[in-house]
């Protein structure tokens, strides 16, 4: 049920070595985190530039536009670029401030349940995780779901635990917050209440839960989440109810799956080390179940009520929808470490110390791996619109046309105000007597082609091998097009 009185004991014995440690890792965290903070921003962070950050506070209290639109982050957001100008870095500022807050926290719910060891074992590997730094640079309101995730679990347990009202108040303000940053809070709240029940009917040895508290956590959540959220209600309820997503066919569960193994290879530099990662993932879950069944619960049957709950809200199923449990995930992935040491150490005869040491090199090895993957993320932007842009403006003629599909009309015409016409039509692609050249740019060849198929085979045809500018961001590529005048559907120039 985690750390026992002597495990405690060795962790306050060394507790100023650990917060040296914890420093110097938050620091590090922080680094990784600025490094090409103001690189361009991808199709989402438009989208929230203009439709919210740049709105004043009292619009975004009171409007809500869509999913796209997290509420808190994007009043931390509008704050940021108030005071500091506009600039990705600014409206990414608050990513960046969550993300590095979640490194401490991380260790201080790894010292509640399994260990202080594993738990500055999991803050280092959270502070070089790649996804973790991705969208610690990305202005939306991820990092600080994962934040309450994680800071509003460890009060969760301490509440349980030791039973004081306090831990459960603090367990309704965050949830309430987390909730009005992103709705997926909500499905974290409903399944811990399912196991907060559990426990306070069979109650672990040592335990103190109650029903006071547990009145206390989720009603008060609750109605912490319609507090803030009744401004906007019932534009709320409108949209999930009534706006139907256009990729319920596209962003599937089978495709979500496949794309978390691809983001795994990415994450740990090759398949081979997603390989390992999954090993040790499945390592740490039998580890977990043994030293800590309530916290492994806590931590994965949120998972299974995102699942349910977003196939049955849209429809549609996204990797990022599970990356609040990126906290819980770490520390799943350290004990399995500390599990596959264990059994290294069993067989060789060697004693708990030794495996232990070893563990850490296992850990060290996982986190090795992720902070080599960084280099992908520095060396891309997440989406690259502004190297598509010039290298039309530096190509183009005068009075050659340029289109723009689908997610590059709001970068393109929106935030930079360019000319760039909207392709909604295969017939402009080959205007009859023309002597220009047309010039296609376009992003997200899965999407695009799911949404306008009439025109992607016209494209397809007439552009077989475009200009591609890479990004970080998954099937989020920019590709340029340019069909010749004089060979209009049989090729493209690069």
């Amino acid at each position: 049920m985690g750390p026992g009185p002597d495990a405690r004991s060795a962790d306050d014995h060394r507790a100023p070595v650990a917060w040296v440690a914890l420093g110097t890792i938050t620091a590090l965290a922080l680094g990784l985190r600025l490094i090409r903070l103001d690189a361009g921003l991808w199709i989402d962070e438009v989208y929230s530039l203009l439709d919210a950050f740049r709105q004043p506070f009292g619009h975004l209290l009171t409007v809500y536009v869509s999913d796209n639109q997290h509420p808190l982050y994007s009043l931390a957001a509008r704050a940021s670029l108030g005071l500091f100008g506009e600039s990705p870095w600014t409206i990414r500022l608050p990513a960046v401030l969550f993300g590095v807050a979640t490194v401490p926290a991380l260790y201080a719910l790894g010292r509640e349940t399994v260990g202080e060891r594993e738990g500055l074992l999991a803050a280092g590997l959270l502070a070089v995780s790649y996804h973790h730094v991705w969208f610690s640079q990305n202005a939306r309101g991820y990092t600080a779901l994962a934040f309450f995730a994680v800071v509003a679990t460890w009060a969760l347990l301490r509440g349980l635990r030791t039973g004081r009202r306090g831990p459960f108040v603090l367990y309704a303000v965050l949830s309430g917050l987390g909730a009005y940053t992103h709705l997926t809070m909500v499905f974290l709240a409903v399944a811990q209440a399912g196991v907060a029940v559990a426990v306070v009917l069979f109650p672990p040895r040592g335990w103190r839960p109650n029903w006071t508290g547990l009145a206390i956590a989720f009603p008060g959540g609750a109605v912490a989440t319609l507090l803030l959220y009744a401004p906007v209600l019932t534009q709320v309820m409108d949209y999930f109810l009534n706006t139907p997503s256009r990729f319920v066919g596209v962003s599937t569960r089978r495709w979500a799956i496949l794309e978390t193994l691809r983001q795994l290879q990415v994450g740990f530099g090759a398949w081979a080390g997603a390989a390992v990662a999954l090993s040790f993932l499945a390592g740490g879950v039998i580890r977990l179940v043994r030293r800590a069944p309530v916290a492994f619960a806590l931590f994965t049957a949120p998972a299974v009520a995102v699942v349910v709950g977003a196939t049955l809200a849209r429809g549609t199923m996204y990797p990022r929808f599970f990356f609040f449990m990126a906290g819980f995930a770490v520390l799943i992935l350290v004990e399995g470490a500390m599990q596959a040491a264990a059994v290294v150490g069993r067989v060789a005869g060697r004693r708990p110390a030794w495996s232990a040491g070893l563990g850490a090199v296992f850990a060290g090895v996982l986190i090795a791996g992720s902070a080599v993957s960084l280099s992908f993320n520095y060396r891309f932007p997440k989406q690259d619109f502004e190297g598509g842009r010039r290298y039309v403006e530096e190509r183009r003629s005068p009075g050659d046309p340029v289109y723009v599909l689908g997610a590059t009309e709001r970068p393109y015409r929106d935030l930079w105000g360019l000319d760039w016409a909207v392709l909604d039509s295969p017939g402009n692609l080959a205007p009859a007597g023309s002597s220009a050249d047309t010039w296609v740019v376009y992003a997200m060849p899965r999407l695009t082609s799911a949404t306008y198929p009439e025109i992607w085979a016209t494209l397809s045809d007439a552009c077989p091998d475009p200009v591609r500018f890479r990004g970080t961001v998954g099937d989020g590529d920019v590709y340029v097009c340019r069909i010749p005048s004089t060979t209009r559907g049989s090729g493209s120039d690069a």
